[in-house]
């Protein structure tokens, strides 16, 4: 905003300190080549210069050229415009949780993340023993996301992760068993 500020205050000042002076050094280079002794012949030579380039058979072509350029440098600005404020650009990411026995995982870690949420999946073996088949991940990133690399990892080497899914506003990851007294680090970035 004030890259935008100070770019529009130049402009103003530098229009104003400019548009004199270049007036005077045009309007004496108009005097010098003759233009204001006789305004008439300067007016119909114009016209004579306008006439013979209208008669051209390339004159359609150049005007329909310049006008479609202009047409399609509107067009371009105007849907980059649009597409900035659709797709804003992306940010990194990260999320640390610390997980205990029995306990909701601790936030060590937060950036970027709106809301996240662990669920564990949960069964019983013929003895009636429960045991976690896997945990699930949901997080939900504040601002888009970069989702070029993820690195899921986690403190015990023998568990897996593996993301389910990924967008650049959300991902869900899926560890292998229970993640009981282990730290699971999400980072996405551009870039490892």
């Amino acid at each position: 905003m004030l890259r935008k500020i100070l770019y529009y205050t130049f402009a103003v000042v530098f229009s104003i300190v400019v548009t004199p002076v270049a007036g005077d050094f045009f309007v004496e280079l108009a005097r010098s080549r003759g233009f204001y002794d006789d305004p008439e012949a300067t007016m119909s030579g114009v016209q004579e210069f306008m006439q013979i380039v209208n008669n051209t058979w390339w004159y359609p072509y150049i005007m329909g050229c310049v006008i479609g350029v202009g047409i399609g440098f509107v067009a371009h600005r105007m849907a980059s415009t649009v597409d900035r404020r659709r797709n804003p650009p992306l940010t990194e990411s990260a999320l640390t949780l610390q997980y205990r026995r029995d306990l909701v995982p601790h936030e060590a870690n937060n950036k970027n993340i709106f809301r996240w949420f662990s669920m564990k999946l949960v069964g019983r073996d013929n003895n009636g023993v429960e045991n976690v088949h896997s945990t699930q991940i949901f997080v939900t990133f504040d601002k888009p996301s970069h989702t070029s690399y993820v690195r899921p990892s986690c403190s015990d080497q023998n568990t897996r992760l593996e993301v389910k899914d990924l967008t650049c506003k959300s991902a869900i990851i899926v560890a292998h068993g229970d993640l009981a007294d282990t730290t699971v680090d999400l980072i996405f970035s551009e870039r490892p």
